[in-house]
């Protein structure tokens, strides 16, 4: 049967001065200290990251970002007027629709506050899973 959630991508850097170069993704995870926070996150939390009969259901992808720090930025990063691109490491984790948007928004409230970035990456988006009856 389909059933509508809310997909939560959180976009981590995977920062220069980490052991990650030319790691396998999960020896990235295994050592990111913000992998490991989002994961516990998901474990103290009975709602975000329940899907079906499953807690806790989080998935972990590779991805290459990119972005131009503008005046008046304080990048993590990289530099004002010059392009940056960076390897992220990409953590989704789902809430079922009709959870209380205030459910939602303490769980990012919750993630700026341990995310190194100024402005985190955060997509929040509609999806339908399919869970069994």
């Amino acid at each position: 049967m389909l059933k509508d959630f809310y997909r939560i991508t959180i976009y981590v850097p995977i920062l220069q001065n980490r052991p990650f170069l030319g790691a396998s993704l999960e020896k990235m995870a295994e050592t990111s200290p913000l992998i490991k926070q989002l994961i516990q996150m998901l474990d103290d939390n009975s709602v975000v990251g329940r899907v079906g009969q499953y807690a806790g259901v989080y998935e972990i992808g590779l991805g290459l970002e990119g972005y131009l720090p503008v005046s008046n930025a304080q990048p993590i990063l990289g530099e004002v007027g010059v392009r940056t691109r960076l390897r992220t490491i990409s953590f989704k984790t789902y809430v079922i629709t009709g959870s209380t948007r205030n459910t939602i928004d303490q769980f990012v409230t919750d993630v700026v506050k341990i995310h190194p970035w100024e402005h985190p990456m955060i997509e929040i988006s509609d999806v339908k899973l399919w869970i069994p009856d």
